[in-house]
């Protein structure tokens, strides 16, 4: 009689269904990324896809930025005048001023650009749910006032900030990184 649970033919405890919310396997006691009841997915997807319009227009205005400063300091383009009326004093000022614009211009667009491409490519890796590491410094990156994009890099690192944050998305990065990784 005792000898049913020793044999083959014993009914197998059943799988847990892992397309249903929390009941992935995860080991370690870590609850499953669907184990909050909302696909993290969907909640990184528009946080990535804004990361990606991100980097690539501002990518592209930094870029004019860098080559209008090189026009300059090449003297295909004419810089900044002082005003014939202003007084001796503000006249030097702003000559002085006029002088490291072009400079400012390629260091400064030379910067973003750098910038905008890891938001570009730290937007393209979160969709497919890897990079949460080059995704939280491209953020802190895009919120440093470098440019013109600042008013849009603040609230936009701070969404992706916040978005990586959440534990149902930390679980499923993690678990993505744990699967690239073997």
């Amino acid at each position: 009689m005792g000898h049913e649970a020793w044999s083959d033919d014993a009914p197998a405890a059943p799988e847990p269904d892992p397309y249903q919310p929390g009941t992935a396997p995860l080991g370690e006691g870590r609850p499953g990324p669907m184990a909050y009841g909302v696909d993290p997915v969907a909640k990184v997807k528009p946080p990535a896809i804004c990361l990606i319009i991100f980097g690539a227009l501002f990518g592209f205005l930094s870029l004019c930025g860098a080559g209008q400063g090189i026009a300059m300091l090449a003297g295909a383009l004419p810089g900044p005048q002082v005003p014939p009326d202003a007084p001796p004093e503000v006249a030097e000022m702003m000559q002085q001023w006029y002088t490291l614009a072009p400079i400012m211009n390629v260091v400064t667009g030379f910067m973003g650009v750098v910038t905008c491409v890891l938001a570009f490519v730290a937007g393209i890796r979160l969709l497919s749910m890897r990079g949460a590491t080059l995704a939280k410094v491209a953020s802190v990156l895009i919120m440093i006032p470098v440019g013109g994009c600042c008013c849009l890099g603040i609230p936009l690192g701070i969404w992706v900030l916040v978005t990586l944050g959440k534990p149902e998305v930390a679980a499923a990065l993690r678990e993505a990184d744990d699967y690239a990784r073997g």
